[in-house]
């Protein structure tokens, strides 16, 4: 019987160990986010209308992150290359931006292989943060002096292809963004409740 106990025992425990550690995808998941998928060959269709995309990365000095957007008819919609240094990161948003600008990591994350990228790309603007801070924003009609950007960024998006160039990269997902109005909504309402407290004493 008491061995019996103990070998139910031991197969508990093992069984908690793996399956925790199989359901453990790191800091960056939440209710948000669709499960990872490994970076595929080729285009595959993403909706930006309802989803931001978030990309896995390792990354190491000169790496790069490279992806391409495309409409349903194959035509390429603006493109974005990191290339990551020690502590900053040089971007290149071909048919928007133009040269080389850069970027400075956020503390947190400059002594980290592993980071996660979301980008929000809506009709007025590209939103870029890693592993939650906010790096980057392009208002299109502000930031954009590339002549022409209208036929690119001024259209909307089908297909995601990561480039053969891409070395950084692991994985990507469907990322829904926490809606503000909501979160402004929860504010106001305990703002509301705060002043009632106030003057019923």
């Amino acid at each position: 019987m008491t061995k019996l106990l103990l070998s139910v025992l031991v197969l508990y425990t093992v069984c908690v160990t793996v399956c925790g550690a199989e359901g453990d995808s790191g800091p960056e998941d939440n209710s948000s986010g669709e499960p990872w998928i490994d970076d595929v060959v080729g285009q595959f269709e993403f909706d930006f209308e309802e989803y931001s995309l978030q990309v896995r990365t390792q990354v190491a000095i000169d790496s790069m992150l490279a992806i391409s957007f495309f409409t349903e008819f194959s035509q390429k919609v603006g493109s974005i290359y990191f290339s990551f240094r020690e502590s900053s990161v040089k971007y290149n948003i071909l048919s928007c931006t133009e040269g080389e600008p850069e970027f400075m990591l956020p503390e947190s994350v400059r002594n980290r292989a592993d980071t996660v990228w979301t980008f929000t790309r809506k009709e007025e603007g590209l939103n870029i943060m890693c592993n939650g801070e906010k790096v980057l924003y392009l208002e299109f009609e502000k930031d954009c002096t590339y002549q022409g950007w209208q036929e690119y960024w001024g259209l909307d998006p089908d297909f995601i292809q990561f480039e053969s160039v891409d070395s950084a990269s692991t994985g990507h997902r469907q990322y829904k963004m926490p809606d503000p109005e909501s979160d402004t909504d929860h504010d106001d309402h305990e703002d509301h409740e705060n002043h009632e407290d106030h003057e019923d004493q």
